[in-house]
């Protein structure tokens, strides 16, 4: 096993340095291949119920955290600490160096849309959303995080005067 894992970094190294723009998954695949049949590896397929993968979880919401091991992020292009963060899912503290002492992924019984968050970088503390509109429909403890007061009630039309005709 520990081949497989050398293999998948040689290879990761030599595609980061050879060319900006690589997926982990791609080295991963071909570091099965080359030691795969080596190692005669077991696999099956995983429950999409208890290991979704980003789309799923993000474009689809089947389930919830109570009920998922892990949420593999892949299907997102840019932003994926971002997600992470924003659905409390990012345990690790704003500069990415170390474990959040106390964290609680299911703080407030948040599940999704927990933290406002707009955008955040690896390395870097994430850019807050502080317009409290844009947060509708977002979990009461994002609202308080970002100190919106209670959910704004839907926008209705202002009604027009009355003219006679």
């Amino acid at each position: 096993m520990l081949a497989l894992f050398e293999a998948w970094l040689a290879d990761l190294a030599l595609k980061a340095t050879a060319r900006k723009g690589f997926e982990e998954q791609h080295s991963l695949n071909r570091a099965l291949r080359v030691n795969g049949t080596r190692l005669r590896l077991v696999t099956r397929a995983l429950d999409e119920r208890r290991f979704p993968n980003g789309k799923l979880w993000w474009e689809w919401s089947h389930g919830s955290k109570a009920d998922v091991f892990i949420i593999h992020c892949n299907w997102v292009k840019s932003n994926k600490k971002g997600r992470l963060r924003r659905d409390n899912l990012w345990f690790l503290d704003e500069h990415d160096q170390s474990c959040q002492a106390g964290f609680d992924p299911f703080e407030a019984g948040c599940d999704r849309r927990c933290v406002p968050v707009k955008h955040c970088a690896p390395g870097v503390p994430c850019a807050i959303v502080h317009n409290c509109a844009e947060l509708r429909g977002w979990h009461p403890r994002a609202r308080q995080l970002a100190n919106c007061s209670t959910e704004p009630a839907a926008s209705t039309p202002a009604r027009q005067p009355r003219t006679k005709w």
